[in-house]
């Protein structure tokens, strides 16, 4: 028997990609409650990806995926990397965010 999952349903997310940009943009399809961002696309000085992050956000709910951090690794935690990630943050970025129940909690590992 399976147990009930005790965490609330947040809808049907996407991951976004540059193909999708001009479409949810000109669109806006109702039918996705939440994007999932790789944050590394959009550790930039400006430029596209940031217009379009910060467009498409104005409409949709995102959460943050990560996958260079590498805990796997024998290599110390690179604090840089997690600075840049705050640029991204769309709880920093955006009006509206899930909070804490939308963290991505995967984790890259890098084996030796």
């Amino acid at each position: 028997m399976s147990r009930p999952i005790d965490k609330p349903f947040l809808g049907f997310g996407l991951g976004l990609r540059t193909d999708h940009y001009e479409e949810f943009l000109r669109l806006k399809p109702k039918q996705i409650d939440w994007l999932e961002i790789l944050s590394e696309n959009y550790m930039v000085d400006g430029g596209k990806p940031l217009y379009y992050l910060d467009a498409i956000r104005q409409d949709y709910p995102m959460v943050m995926h990560g996958v260079s951090m590498s805990l796997g690794s024998t290599d110390p935690l690179d604090y840089d990397y997690l600075k840049k990630t705050q640029g991204v943050n769309p709880a920093r970025r955006a009006r509206v965010d899930f909070g804490s129940s939308m963290l991505d909690r995967g984790r890259c590992e890098k084996h030796a």
